[in-house]
């Protein structure tokens, strides 16, 4: 899958990155389930579903926290009702993007509708485990459970089911990252 910059090129900007989103964040991270998303904050994004999904998943594992990065038009209203487990890095610098999306244990992108989304290509590069919907070229580097989940839709209850299963089985996000590394540089 063809992308302008080479996985090497986004580890070293993902570093270059790295102090600098660190002095963003809480200290509060570390041995957490981290989940990553990182778009505008636009309803076709899946913001409002994401964070409802992520209400019901925090259930299961009380040690999930959401990263999100971006802006946008209802980032004043998820700020607003943000509760402290959900972290808002506001708009990032490109190498501190790539520096979250490195540090994820999962990123994730309920999209309506997308051509081939950057952030989607980067986490595949950087070896983070990618959980989408079927739009656009998400479905060339996610084939099949083996490279990542694509869920039905930005509903609650299918994110939050996706976001159950990645959590639930560290081996298998590990394996399925990796096999969407190679899919992405081997095509």
């Amino acid at each position: 899958l063809y992308n302008s910059v080479t996985p090497q090129q986004l580890e070293a900007l993902a570093d270059a990155g790295y102090a600098s989103l660190l002095a963003k964040l809480p200290d509060r991270l570390e041995n957490r389930k981290k989940i990553v998303f990182s778009a505008r904050f636009i309803p076709e994004k899946g913001v409002e579903p994401l964070l409802q999904a992520f209400a019901q998943v925090r259930k299961d594992f009380p040690d999930a926290v959401l990263l999100m990065a971006g802006d946008g038009p209802l980032w004043a209203k998820v700020n607003a009702a943000c509760p402290p487990e959900v972290i808002l890095t506001g708009r990032l610098s490109y190498e501190e993007n790539l520096a979250l999306i490195r540090m994820g244990d999962v990123f994730i992108l309920p999209t309506f509708s997308e051509g081939f989304a950057t952030t989607v290509l980067e986490a595949a590069a950087l070896k983070t485990v990618v959980l989408t919907t079927p739009t656009g070229g998400s479905p060339q580097l996610i084939a099949d459970a083996a490279h990542g989940l694509l869920f039905p839709s930005m509903t609650r209850e299918d994110i939050a089911e996706a976001l159950n299963a990645a959590l639930a089985r560290d081996d298998w996000r590990d394996t399925a990252a990796r096999n969407a590394f190679r899919n992405l540089t081997e095509n």
